[in-house]
């Protein structure tokens, strides 16, 4: 039985009246229990056209995300995974860390909250360091960063010196990024006297599969929906993957 159908007997469930009796009360004591285990899981959505095998998944995942302690993983709906971490530290570096790419297709993570079940859950968001290039020097502060960060996503963190400076050809912005919404190429700044314009020209940090038509993470090019680019140039392309980035990185399968 798929999902689809799984979810059209549910609701068909809630119109009748005769399923209200009989409701099973689950005990506070082991709902604590149940909400415990959440602890040590999170959903994983891997963003593709494709169906993704099971068995390849659980094969190369935990290697992909460097588990340290063992990982169980079942399949929970289409492309959609739940994996049970035997170690909380391998669970916190998943969340903090990403984004992970499944063979370049973007896995997204999601942490479950109470009653949630994998159907309710949205993977909408991810994060990534945003490489921010052209800016002036009087910028180059985690302050004003912020601000500009804000414009790309939710600021998760800036890398800056200890005086809240940046140094070097360019500023690295963590933020949680909406991919439902075309990747920004850059972003204008001006100050309050109406100085001359700027552009922050921005580059992405171990960049999933994105569409070089319409921009959005999740799909390639030939998968599009959108017909407005038909016979033109590619907005989008390779140019907005860095070449570069600082710290530890994942292995991208």
């Amino acid at each position: 039985m798929d999902s689809e159908e799984i979810v059209r007997r549910v609701n068909a469930l809630k119109l009748s009246s005769s399923n209200k009796d009989g409701v099973v009360i689950i005990s506070a004591d082991l709902t604590s229990q149940g909400l415990q285990r959440l602890d040590s899981c999170l959903v994983g959505k891997v963003l593709s056209s494709k169906a993704v095998n099971r068995d390849t998944f659980r094969t190369h995942m935990p290697r992909i995300l460097q588990a340290k302690k063992p990982v169980n993983i079942e399949v929970v709906g289409e492309n959609t995974f739940l994996l049970d971490f035997h170690s909380v530290i391998d669970r916190r570096h998943v969340l903090m860390d990403g984004p992970w790419t499944f063979f370049k297709d973007l896995v997204v993570f999601k942490a479950p909250q109470g009653l949630q079940k994998p159907a309710d859950l949205v993977f909408d968001e991810m994060p990534i360091w945003v490489q921010c290039y052209n800016i002036p020097i009087v910028f180059m502060q985690s302050t004003i960063l912020r601000n500009i960060g804000s414009k790309i996503g939710q600021v998760l963190d800036i890398e800056a010196g200890d005086d809240g400076n940046c140094i070097g050809r360019f500023a690295r912005v963590r933020v949680m990024l909406d991919i439902t919404k075309p990747l920004k190429q850059g972003i204008w700044v001006q100050t309050e006297e109406k100085s001359e314009a700027v552009c922050i020209v921005l580059l992405y940090e171990r960049l999933p599969n994105f569409c070089f038509s319409c921009g959005i993470i999740g799909h390639a090019q030939r998968n599009c929906d959108s017909k407005s680019n038909e016979g033109q140039s590619d907005k989008y392309g390779n140019w907005l993957r860095a070449q570069s980035s600082a710290g530890v990185r994942s292995p991208i399968v």
